[in-house]
């Protein structure tokens, strides 16, 4: 995908195949190298904090 700003719509489904109202969320892809480089290190911090395991 080309550097800019892309729109999706997120949703879920259960098991039932029944889909969620979802939500739109902007993305906006870096094209830079300091970019990439501070995305890569905000999905990781992201990936620590939704992967936790509670004690």
């Amino acid at each position: 995908m080309e550097p800019g700003e892309y729109w999706f719509k997120v949703t879920e489904k259960d098991v039932a195949g029944n889909e969620s109202k979802g939500s739109v969320v902007k993305v906006k892809l870096a094209g830079t190298g300091p970019e990439l480089i501070g995305l890569f290190a905000l999905s990781l911090g992201l990936g620590r904090v939704f992967t936790r395991r509670k004690k």
